[in-house]
Formats: structure tokens, sequence, C-alpha cells
């Protein structure tokens, strides 16, 4: 077992001991746990053609991450620094769970298609070195215009790829009905660069994204009264 892989099983150990108790981890256990995540996604440390391991590991962190990312604590000890970093590093291991899920399913097809990884990186038009990192689960997600490439040259449909990630993928396919192509393009591309995003960053942008909504909606309604009303000032 590898320096790398024991950081992960490491990490999975000190996450699964605590569920149920996230709120009551030792401050040196919780730095502990944020500084592995770091570690752990700049070399995860799992070869990708031990299927068993990647499997048993990835269902470990599905697991792992819904304890992290929901505990039982007060709205008072959610915005702690304590949470801060637990959040942190669930976040990062939902990353290293999306790379997981993104390159097995990613070498599942391309074996199955006869295909070395630079002979699909060649399809895709994708570098091969990065083909590579993405199979191995070093890099990525993937975005959503690197999966759409790699999923046309392997002649499946997206999601076989996706498993479900990201989220939003079933939400754009359904704003995206009966819209012009500019508006699912730009709605799609909205969806890649949140793929990046923290759930902190999300939240913002979800509550900009509601105030710009609410604004043109009152300007819309000014509009509108006026045209009823021509004499009616407006503050």
């Amino acid at each position: 077992m590898g320096k790398q892989l024991l950081l992960v099983e490491e990490f999975l150990l000190l996450a699964e001991g605590s569920i149920g108790e996230i709120e009551a981890m030792a401050e040196a256990d919780v730095s502990r746990l944020e500084e592995i995540s770091k570690t752990m996604l700049a070399q995860p440390g799992l070869r990708a053609n031990d299927t068993s391991a990647v499997k048993a590991t990835a269902q470990r962190l599905r697991i792992a991450v819904r304890a992290l990312k929901y505990p039982v604590a007060s709205e008072e000890e959610i915005y702690t620094e304590h949470f801060r970093s637990i959040y942190a590093a669930a976040d990062n291991a939902e990353i290293l769970l999306r790379r997981i899920e993104f390159g097995t399913n990613m070498r599942k097809w391309r074996t199955e298609r006869g295909l070395k990884v630079r002979e699909l990186a060649t399809k895709a038009d994708l570098d091969p070195g990065y083909a590579s990192r993405l199979e191995n689960f070093i890099a990525g997600p993937a975005s959503v215009e690197v999966a759409t490439r790699m999923a046309r040259a392997l002649g499946i449909a997206l999601t076989e790829l996706w498993e479900g990630y990201p989220p939003s993928l079933d939400t754009v396919a359904e704003a995206t009905q009966g819209v012009s192509p500019e508006k699912a393009a730009i709605i799609a591309e909205v969806a890649s660069l949140c793929e990046e995003f923290s759930n902190d960053q999300l939240r913002l942008l979800a509550t900009a994204l509601r105030a710009i909504g609410d604004l043109e909606k009152r300007e819309r309604q000014k509009h509108e009264q006026r045209d009823l009303d021509p004499g009616l000032t407006w503050a």
C-alpha cells in the first residue's frame, strides 16, 4: 500500500470515526482532516486498474462526504472555524469522489472500445497527458465541454461518463429545453464554471442571481405601470 493510499485511508478513518459527532472532533483531528484532503487530491494513490479497491474507496468516500457536509449542528456552530475546515475537507473529498467516478467510467468505456489512452485523447482532441490524469483521478472533475468531447469520441451518452455528476446536469438538460441554442450554450457554460466553486461561493452566486432576477422583475413592473399610467412617477 503506497504512502498516498495510506493518506486516503487515514482521511476515511478520521471521518468515519466521527460520524454523528462531527461537532465534537478534536481540533487537531479537524486540521489533519483538511490537510490530508488537500494532499490526496494532488496524489490520490489509487490505481485505476485496481477496480475493487477503487470501488470500495468510492463507497466510503460517499458516506464520509455526506456525514461531513451535513453534521448535526446549530446555525451558530456551522459558521465557526471548526466547521469551515470540516466543510473544506468535505469539498476536497467530494472532488476526489467525482474524479474517481469519472475516471472509472472513462476507463471502462475506453477498454470496451479497445482504445488506448492516447488514441482516445486524439479522437477527443485532448492532451494525452491530461486524459491519463483524468483516468487516474489526478485531474478533474472534467468540464462539461471535455466530458462531451470524450463521450462523442467513445460513442456514448454524456451521462455514461458523469454518472450523475455534476448534479446540475439534469437541471441543465431541463433548463435548456425549448430555449434558443445561444441561451442553452450560456446555461451550460455557467454550469461548467460552477463545478469549481465551493458551496459558499455557490450560495453567494445563487443570492446574486436571485437579486438580479428581482431587480429585472421590478424594472419590468415599472415599465408596465408607466404604460398603464404615463403620468405616474417612480422613485
